[in-house]
């Protein structure tokens, strides 16, 4: 079903040895297939091979979740592992492998492919013609691989779809939050309702079709699914609204995720929550020093450099930017169906 992602060669690597690390690929993925969140995992793992590996000087199994990586589709075998740990292109190159073979395998999902387009447009990387090339195949693969998976929709019966969504879906003009009609609200306040409902009707688990049902409910309160919102600006606007951060979690508190990058929607409202309740000691400390500087800055500016910060040291991303809505709504269910998960599989 996938195009095919052709960037690296490996040349280091000898046939014997690429099949090699080819069949320990296979085995991780057959050992976790049926485990989504370790499939998710193991995609977000791969992209961090092929676009943060600095150097060849640089040894990847000093990287924390990379060395679990490297763990996992090397096995036993110490030179291929060294071979990965001491060379940038052989690295690249098994991550590359590794993404081709979850798409040939249908392995992934609308919902993963939006949250990984999401962080690969916030990125930090150096932005040189090497990281170019990367980044524009990568956008091209997935993209690809979520125009065949929508396609693949309209081969599946009517009947496949689920009763509930559908009954949902026929009566979304008519259900309220805080008293107001959903044609009512204002645009993210829609985007957090569509997410909730759709969640809380799937159990979190849903199907392309699944989705693409979604897609019309969004149009139906008139969220037009490719208008662009504010990545960050609408994080904000969740975590700033009690009632309606409440809404997209469930009224459940979540706790501090360990590897940010993973989860870049939930760990931005996380922070902007912490920056008002735990750390409100230290943004009201610079807001004074400001203030004794003559500097008059509002608090919330100030929770959202410190966000912005902390994503960019922990996750490597800007999230200031613009996205889709329906990418929005994808990236907010992929985090919360993450999120569920207490910890995130490790290899």
């Amino acid at each position: 079903m996938s195009n095919k992602l052709q960037l690296f060669k490996a040349d280091i690597l000898t046939q014997e040895e690429k099949a090699e690390l080819g069949k320990n690929i296979d085995s991780l993925i057959d050992s976790h297939k049926q485990n989504r969140q370790a499939i998710n995992r193991l995609v977000f793992e791969s992209v961090a091979a092929m676009t943060e590996a600095d150097s060849a000087a640089t040894e990847l199994s000093r990287k924390g979740t990379l060395s679990r990586w490297i763990g996992g589709i090397t096995g036993s075998n110490q030179k291929l592992q060294n071979a990965i740990n001491k060379n940038r292109s052989v690295a690249q190159y098994a991550a590359q492998q590794t993404l081709q073979k979850l798409a040939e395998q249908n392995l992934l999902t609308v919902d993963l492919i939006a949250a990984v387009n999401n962080k690969l447009n916030a990125s930090l990387n150096n932005v040189d013609k090497e990281f170019v090339k990367i980044y524009d195949a990568l956008v091209k693969f997935f993209r690809d691989n979520r125009v065949e998976l929508e396609k693949f929709k309209d081969r599946l019966e009517k009947v496949e779809q689920d009763v509930d969504l559908l009954k949902w879906q026929n009566t979304i003009e008519d259900q309220e939050f805080e008293g107001k009609e959903y044609t009512d609200l204002d645009n993210i306040s829609k985007i957090v309702c569509l997410t909730r409902d759709f969640y809380e009707i799937t159990k979190g688990k849903w199907t392309t079709a699944d989705l693409l049902l979604l897609k019309s409910a969004m149009r139906t309160i008139e969220v037009k699914p490719k208008e662009k919102v504010n990545y960050l600006d609408s994080i904000k606007e969740i975590a700033y609204n009690d009632a309606l951060k409440d809404k997209l979690l469930g009224g459940v508190e979540i706790q501090r995720i360990e590897e940010p990058g993973y989860l870049v929607s939930m760990s931005a409202l996380i922070k902007l929550e912490a920056c008002r309740t735990e750390e409100k000691s230290t943004v009201d400390t610079i807001s004074d020093f400001l203030k004794e500087n003559r500097v008059t800055i509002d608090k919330d500016k100030i929770c959202e450099a410190l966000t912005k910060k902390y994503l960019a040291n922990e996750a490597y991303v800007d999230i200031n930017k613009d996205i889709e809505c329906y990418d929005f709504v994808l990236d907010l269910l992929y985090n919360l169906n993450v999120n569920c998960n207490k910890k995130l599989h490790t290899f």
